[in-house]
């Protein structure tokens, strides 16, 4: 399986859908994350990275940052 791997900066959303956010900080598994509600009021979160997924707003050559562990 593929494991996703974000940098503080990424831009993110939840597999299932919803706003984008932008990583603040990751620790370890844990991707802390910041974005604004519909109302425009900034909110934080942490969430596993199995639940994110990369957007092509903000990020490098790759736009999920994928690693193959079997590779």
């Amino acid at each position: 399986m593929t494991q996703r791997v974000f940098k503080t900066g990424d831009i993110v959303k939840l597999r299932s859908g919803g706003p984008e956010m932008t990583v603040t900080s990751v620790e370890g598994d844990d991707i802390v994350c910041t974005w604004f509600d519909e109302n425009g009021v900034n909110q934080d979160g942490i969430f596993k990275s199995s639940i994110l997924t990369g957007t092509s707003k903000g990020l490098g050559p790759d736009p999920y940052h994928n690693i193959d562990p079997q590779a």
